[in-house]
């Protein structure tokens, strides 16, 4: 049986555990690294947690060199176990530290963004401190043996959070949105080149059923405009109709591009395809290796509207932040 999940009240003492660990890294790491962050629930004064330092060694295009180094240290690379732009490492035979988990992101990376920017909202705002605190009991509570499910279960808490953060542009549910629903129709006409109206048809529906599929995305830019976007519709013009729902129309403006944008809308919509019972999404791709990296399985060759080949792939509709 898997470990039950602990939750422990925050203990005065893991700020200097991280810093035990640090001082080993950076006797290491020397000036490798540009930094070597305290990040997750035990680096917010006043938070529960479970009892695992969370550490983000901050690197600038030099990640060979930095495993290389790490690997000679103990730690075992371990790619990025599904989420883009963050480096995991394991270890052995460090019992004079406490339990951590290592993680390597380049500056640039998406997922440092979010690590930094979720940490010090909720070290400034206590109002979210608290609210999240409940939201890790009821969802240790309710899972206490599936630690993805664990992390699932928080996954929209930590998302409305980083969307407060003015960095994170916001995801919105068009069901929710009606007033911008002749301008996504048009926005995905224009990316994909299926007609305008055969959008607003869909996107009307999810309006008037929001607790059915169809269901549309859109993601909002600093003014309002929309820069990416998908939808999830019961079949993605391919011959397998048992296989549905589908998600469909992804697309990310080109200037917003290697935010991790792509990867929010996607594990947005399983999220939110899993509220209204489902259990699976799908979806076709001639891509090989993308969607493998969000957590997606390749089920089957289908053909497509043209009868032309493609690759369809499936994933759990609920997902690890």
């Amino acid at each position: 049986m898997a470990h039950r999940i602990i939750l422990e009240e925050y203990d005065p003492a893991w700020p200097a555990e991280f810093e035990k660990i640090k001082r080993e890294l950076d006797s290491v790491l020397g000036s490798t690294v540009l930094a070597i962050e305290h990040v997750g629930s035990t680096s917010v004064p006043g938070l529960v947690a479970k009892p695992i330092i969370d550490i983000d060694v901050v690197i600038d295009g030099c990640f060979d060199e930095t495993r290389r180094i790490l690997e000679s240290a103990g730690y075992r690379h371990e790619g990025d176990l599904g989420i883009e732009d963050r480096e995991a490492f394991s270890y052995v035979a460090k019992a004079h530290l406490t339990n951590h988990h290592l993680y390597v992101c380049d500056v640039r990376s998406t997922e440092l963004l979010r690590h930094l920017s979720f940490r010090n909202l909720l070290r400034a705002d206590e109002t979210a401190r608290n609210e999240y605190a409940r939201v890790k009991q009821a969802a240790a509570a309710l899972h206490p043996h599936d630690v993805d499910a664990y992390t699932s279960s928080k996954g929209p808490f930590v998302e409305k959070c980083l969307e407060r953060h003015s960095t994170f542009p916001t995801i919105t549910c068009l069901r929710d949105r009606p007033d911008l629903a002749e301008a996504a129709a048009q926005w995905f006409h224009g990316r994909w080149g299926v007609p305008a109206e055969a959008y607003l048809e869909s996107i009307g529906a999810c309006t008037a059923r929001p607790a059915e599929v169809p269901q549309w995305y859109v993601v909002l830019g600093g003014g309002g405009g929309i820069v990416a976007g998908c939808g999830v519709i019961e079949n993605d013009f391919h011959n397998r109709p048992d296989l549905s729902p589908n998600l469909c129309a992804l697309f990310v403006e080109e200037g917003w591009r290697g935010r991790g944008l792509a990867r929010r809308l996607v594990n947005f919509a399983r999220h939110d395809v899993a509220t209204l019972g489902r259990t699976q999404l799908y979806l076709i791709t001639d891509h090989v290796g993308p969607y493998e990296r969000y957590g997606w399985e390749f089920v089957c060759m289908v053909e497509d509207g043209e009868a032309q080949p493609t690759r369809l792939y499936r994933a759990p509709a609920v997902v690890s932040d």
